[in-house]
């Protein structure tokens, strides 16, 4: 998976406003409508093309803020590689169970966000492309985070 660090993000974890060991992390499913833009700060950035208007719509998976959709991430970690010299953002693969069928999207990207009090100030942290698209169609849909983690700041 192709991944991007959000630039605000960037900035309030080196600023100290933003701790991602201390928050709850959720991934969102986003469609092709979602452009991505890495100076993008929240969910709904009252554009076209925001997360909140390429947020995937289909059968058992329940979009907008607070929605069933968007799943907590487990077991985060953040860890440093020594070896490749960088910093590694990582957790438990996700599974959406019998995504889709009725009613089916096509998953281009995940997105990683901490959701507050609105999708208006709900800060995006980064985005993974999928490797290949993926439609649902009733089965189950897992994201298996790459092995060097969901996102790596290196030097």
């Amino acid at each position: 998976m192709a991944n991007q660090f959000y630039n605000s993000m960037a900035r309030d974890v080196l600023d100290g406003i933003e701790d991602l060991s201390a928050v709850t992390l959720k991934a969102i499913l986003v469609n092709a409508t979602r452009v991505e833009n890495a100076d993008d700060v929240f969910i709904d950035e009252a554009g076209a093309d925001d997360v909140i208007d390429g947020e995937i719509s289909a059968t058992n998976y329940t979009g907008g803020f607070g929605g069933a959709g968007r799943q907590a991430l487990a077991n985060v970690t953040i860890t440093v590689d020594n070896t490749d010299d960088e910093a590694v953002l990582d957790a438990d693969d996700i599974t959406w169970t019998g995504l889709g069928g009725a009613s089916n999207d096509t998953i281009t990207a995940v997105e990683i966000v901490i959701e507050k009090t609105a999708d208006t100030d709900s800060k995006l942290v980064c985005r993974n492309e999928l490797s290949s698209s993926t439609t649902t169609n009733g089965s189950d849909v897992t994201i298996q985070w790459d092995a060097e983690g969901i996102i790596n700041l290196n030097t």
